[in-house]
């Protein structure tokens, strides 16, 4: 606040040490820190994606200094900021019986075969999550395989292997031929993506000046599609 009130440039350098979950460290992170570090040239940034549990844990260790999620944990001492709302959709095969159509019944997953993600996936959390909120639970269905990342789901539903919850972030226009994206009915998946810092630190100064820099001025808003 002092910088500006004076008007001169704050020159930031040293590392910036971000850990990100899938959804927000491939399709927000690298965007954000692209422009902040040309605004600040000497900043060395490195990212870790990871799971959105294991990004928690990271920074309650103090291995990484900010951090970027697709859920809120409840881990007492963290500070959660939204940057993004997103919206998790279902990506079938463009072969499968649900892509010629726009939305299904929470029954109709009733059996069918999933592809999920690990344990600790803020997308996975969320469907259940919002779900929950409207005292619904999913249905029983058969896990395929489990994968580690979102262009790991995305392959394998191209391949027809089955189908799975993908963030509307990860479908550039490239899928549309493979893939199709189907929403649950009666049950807008929408959520939160955020930044999280410890508050019971303090950060270094390239880590806090950029904290501060995503607060008051990154937003984004991703929908899957209109309609």
């Amino acid at each position: 606040a002092i910088d500006r009130i004076q008007d001169r440039q704050v020159t930031m350098t040293g590392e910036l040490r971000i850990a990100a979950s899938t959804t927000p460290g491939e399709f927000l992170v690298p965007e954000f820190v692209s422009n902040f570090v040309n605004q600040h040239p000497e900043v060395k940034p490195q990212i870790f994606i990871t799971d959105s549990a294991q990004v928690i844990a990271e920074l309650k260790e103090r291995n990484w200094d900010v951090g970027f999620v697709g859920v809120r944990l409840t881990d007492k001492g963290l500070q959660y900021h939204t940057v993004a709302e997103d919206e998790v959709v279902l990506a079938v095969p463009v072969g499968h019986p649900f892509a010629i159509r726009r939305q299904v019944r929470l029954e109709e997953l009733e059996g069918q075969s999933f592809l999920e993600r690990e344990g600790g996936s803020g997308t996975l959390q969320s469907v259940r999550a919002v779900l929950a909120s409207y005292s619904l639970t999913l249905p029983a269905y058969r896990v395929e395989m489990v994968l580690s990342s979102i262009q790991a789901i995305l392959l394998a539903v191209e391949r027809g292997y089955g189908i799975g919850w993908v963030s509307s972030l990860a479908l550039g226009p490239g899928w549309a031929k493979h893939i199709a994206l189907v929403r649950l009915e009666g049950v807008p998946l929408r959520r939160n993506l955020y930044l999280v810092v410890d508050n019971q630190r303090v950060l270094p100064p390239v880590a806090a000046y950029f904290a501060n820099w995503i607060r008051l001025g990154q937003r984004t808003i991703a929908t899957a599609f209109s309609g």
